[in-house]
């Protein structure tokens, strides 16, 4: 599947309702970040094989060139941070570059399951 990209907080907010039963997973990279270079192929890669909704997002900034996502939920500090949210909760996180790690944290976070 391919990734959608999103750049305000609205948007991200939509995003959350559209698909709040949904597994959703959200990259956030950072403008120069080398590390979030490192690891989008595998991002994009692994949107693909496991064909659930996947957003990424570089940064956005509100009208006085604020990082919005500082200070209001999910509150990202460091780049590049991955989240996943279901019934548009977050229900994890994991920040790094390090693509297996990545890869083993889709796999744990899509094992949930409602009972």
């Amino acid at each position: 599947m391919v990734v959608e990209s999103f750049d305000t907080y609205e948007e991200f907010e939509k995003i959350l309702k559209k698909l709040e039963e949904k597994p959703l997973f959200v990259f956030f990279l950072g403008i120069g970040c080398g590390p979030c270079d490192t690891v989008a192929p595998y991002y994009d890669k692994y949107s693909d094989e496991y064909e659930l909704d996947f957003y990424k997002t570089k940064r956005p900034m509100n009208k006085e060139k604020n990082d919005i996502f500082k200070n209001q939920t999910p509150h990202i500090k460091a780049f590049p941070t991955f989240v996943f949210f279901r019934y548009g909760i977050e229900f994890g996180r994991v920040l790094g570059d390090s693509p297996e790690q990545l890869k083993q944290w889709i796999e744990l976070s899509i094992r949930f399951k409602d009972d």
